[in-house]
């Protein structure tokens, strides 16, 4: 398409004089962003390096616009307050957990995050007001944010507008230095600072002084920016080295760091001669890691719900081995789309429940031998619920709390009609059922709710036993009240508990991220508090607490359980493969007269659809990731927001100000329009590897090119009427009009991909022949 070709040979015009200086800015943007990354100030650093990639980008753009000094600083806070209070509320979720989604439900969620963020905006006052500490890093970050916003764009406007590059790095600089020095950083990060800087500088000055040269008319050889960017590439190399091996050589550790390095010489020559002479014993360096330790045995590990923040054993090995008497999940065949088959049947292999939370975690529960009297939901004929057989064989170590199906009724040891080993106990007071033995195969029969639909739970409501009432709406009389007023948002006009805890496991599938790494709350923090505001994600241990502690604080009651996930299912063996990545917990809802119903909230997870008649039959065979994907630093995450997003609008930013500065000032006379599109012609041909001395004429340089740009004949045409230009502006008394001049212009445009390949074609040379 022409118009792309066009918009190229814009943008490459507008970026391409100045991109050595565009790379060493964000290469300095960078660097203090990740420096504040690694600092793990706050668990989610994402605003702030968001902050300064923002602002360096918008800073360019401001500077190349015609505002004022005392405008853009007004537009530079107002703009970063308004992102800065966006990314750190999480106003707008992850656009990947959007897809799909109606456009209502999407901003019904936006106004939930918005009145959230201004919750959190006027706790920050009131809290100030009143003289006390604020208990949420929310306001560092926006502090924080908004000092690397003024920093980066500060360091455009010098740049760019004042052309003053060290005025303009100070500010960066002090940030960086300040974040090491704090964080205990290795001074490295301050070295690459201190060669960026150095080359900026240089930059910066010969930019400027070619710019009066031109001015100037003055003439300049065109390989002179090579020489610059050489001198000052050597001299930022031994300033970098010099400072490097200062406290190398003039520091006690410096020398034993060297004798270190001695010392691991030593011991390779060590062992190539104990290879060679066997019979040579020398002398021995001692090193304590010498043994490799033994990997430590699997063991059938599930989520630690007694203290909520260790991430869940990540490693490929086999835990159990789990045959059921649904049919096997369809296989794709050949040739077929993926997802052109229904998905298989969903089960959660429970082995633990939870019911009091304490704020950073959950107890156990009392459990009985003898099921209550009478029992509560414990019979055969529970509605929506039917019958499934379970063959267990567990392979990984384990102890006595064994797995099941959600409502077990009868365990037995396989291979035998009973066995004392296999035994049920109940939790008290609500009779749940849970599987114990010293047993590794056994075989359990459960009954499993695939037949329960949202329009019969939707009907029932929130009348509860006092035992179930008593344990399973607990909450701790800390729990901040802004978890409470959030849960009662996202609720809304929610009247059943079903409607509720559809809303809330919808709200935090879409609103919070799935990942691993995730830093453990501060001590003495809530962690649903931590989670639902401050961490940068979390995983299943975060979502099933936070949507039990909320649904609790609605008055309806729900507990944590633990166990796996279903697993992939292996067509020859006829079973799932449970491995530690299906390691998860869930929520479970009570509804009368139908026990408890399983929930999830875990955005990696298949939600589980209720509204068809199949129930927990409609999800994933395998709900979670083989591997999970372990998300990006924060800063390449912010880079790639900042290229995706933020680009195009300062794109559109600079080329509206750049239009409005051409209406505003008169344009350059035809003599230096047409001397700019001759000189910038011959730079990019000498890019391609046509270079000529400073003292060849136009016409002269015009004869010896004619045969280099045989069968380019529009880049040829282009050479030759910009030549002809030229030579009419600096010799002739009437100087080419402004119509000849656009012509040209557009003429030389079109030359735009003749010349790429002529490029292409000479980097090709040098790479084969050198």
């Amino acid at each position: 398409m022409e118009w792309v070709g066009r918009f190229s040979a814009w943008l490459f015009r507008k970026l391409a004089p100045n991109g050595v200086t565009w790379l060493l800015l964000i290469c300095i943007i960078l660097l203090i962003s990740y420096s504040l990354d690694k600092a793990a100030w706050v668990p989610d650093s994402a605003p702030m390096t968001n902050a300064l990639l923002f602002g360096l980008l918008f800073g360019i753009g401001v500077a190349k616009s015609r505002f004022r000094g005392a405008i853009a600083v007004g537009y530079h806070l107002l703009l970063a307050i308004l992102l800065l209070c966006l990314w750190v509320g999480k106003v707008v979720p992850p656009l990947f957990q959007l897809i799909g989604q109606p456009f209502q439900k999407t901003l019904d969620l936006l106004n939930i995050h918005l009145l959230t963020m201004l919750d959190r905006i006027n706790n920050w006052v009131v809290t100030l007001a009143a003289g006390n500490n604020i208990q949420d890093n929310g306001l560092f970050m926006v502090v924080i944010g908004l000092l690397g916003w003024c920093g980066a764009a500060w360091l455009a406007w010098a740049v760019v507008r004042r052309r003053q590059a060290p005025l303009g790095l100070l500010p960066a600089g002090l940030l960086l230095a300040l974040n090491i020095d704090q964080s205990q950083q290795p001074v490295e990060f301050l070295w690459f600072f201190m060669g960026c800087a150095i080359l900026l500088v240089g930059r910066t000055a010969m930019v400027d002084l070619y710019r009066s040269w031109d001015h100037r008319r003055v003439d300049y050889p065109d390989n002179l920016s090579w020489n610059w960017a050489g001198t000052a590439v050597g001299l930022c190399l031994v300033i970098l080295l010099a400072a490097r091996m200062a406290p190398l050589f003039g520091t006690p550790e410096g020398w034993k760091s060297l004798n270190n390095v001695f010392k691991q010489a030593q011991k390779r020559v060590e062992d190539t001669t104990s290879r060679l002479f066997g019979d040579v014993a020398p002398p021995r360096v001692t090193s304590n890691n010498d043994a490799t330790p033994e990997p430590p045995p699997i063991n059938a590990e599930t989520p630690q719900m007694g203290v909520i923040g260790s991430m869940p054993l990540q490693v490929d090995a086999l835990v159990m081995w789990v045959r059921t008497s649904d049919p096997p999940p369809p296989q794709l065949e050949p040739g077929m789309p993926a997802g052109s088959l229904e998905s298989g049947p969903v089960h959660y292999w429970r082995s633990a429940v939870f019911g009091k939370y304490n704020g950073f975690g959950w107890e156990g529960l009392d459990l009985t031998d003898t099921p209550a009297a009478p029992p509560v939901e414990n019979g055969l004929t529970l509605p929506g619920r039917t019958l499934l057989t379970q063959d267990f064989e567990i392979v990984a170590r384990h102890g006595t709390e064994l797995f099941a199906a959600n409502q077990p009724v009868a365990a037995a040891e396989s291979n035998s009609l009973a066995s004392p080993a296999v035994r049920l106990r109940y939790v008290t007071p609500d009779g749940t059922p849970l599987v114990f033995g010293q047993v590794s195969t056994y075989t359990i029969q459960s009954q499993v709710a695939n037949q329960a639909t949202d329009v019969a739970l939707r009907v029932i409501p929130a009348n509860y036993p006092a035992g179930i009432a008593a344990i399973y709406l607990q909450l701790p009389l800390a729990l901040p009240q802004r978890v409470r007023d959030l849960a009662r948002r996202v609720v809304g006009d929610g009247a059943t508990p079903f409607d509720k805890a559809v809303r809330i496991q919808d709200y935090l599938r879409l609103s919070y991220t799935y990942r691993l790494d995730v830093p453990p709350p501060p001590p003495g923090r809530d962690v649903v508090d931590y989670f639902l505001y401050d961490a940068p994600g979390g995983f299943c241990s975060y979502y099933s607490t936070a949507m039990a502690v909320m649904l609790r604080s609605q008055g309806v009651a729900a507990r944590v359980a633990s166990g796996y996930a279903t697993g992939s299912f292996d067509l020859k063996r006829g079973a799932y493969r449970v491995t530690p990545y299906n390691a998860h917990a869930w929520v479970e809802v009570y509804f009368s007269g139908y026990g408890w119903i399983e929930f999830e909230p875990t955005a990696a997870l298949e939600r589980i659809n209720y509204e068809t008649a199949a129930g927990l039959g409609q999800g994933s065979s395998q709900p979670l990731p083989p591997r999970p994907v372990q998300p990006l630093p924060a800063w390449q995450t912010s880079l790639i927001i900042a290229v995706v997003i933020a680009t195009p609008l300062a794109l559109f930013g600079l080329a509206f100000g750049l239009r409005a500065r051409r209406r505003r000032l008169p344009a350059e006379p035809p003599v230096r329009q047409a001397e700019a599109l001759y000189l910038g012609l011959r730079r990019l041909l000498s890019w391609a590897g046509l270079v000529a001395p400073a003292s060849m004429t136009p016409d002269e340089f015009l004869h010896s090119s004619t045969p280099l740009l045989a069968g380019r004949e529009v880049l040829l045409a282009a050479l030759e009427q910009a030549t002809a230009l030229y030579r009419q502006a600096i010799f002739s008394p009437r100087p080419p009009s402004i119509q000849e001049i656009s012509a040209s212009r557009r003429f030389a445009q079109r030359a735009w991909p003749h010349w790429l390949r002529l490029l292409a074609c000479r980097l090709w040379q040098r790479a084969r022949y050198g």
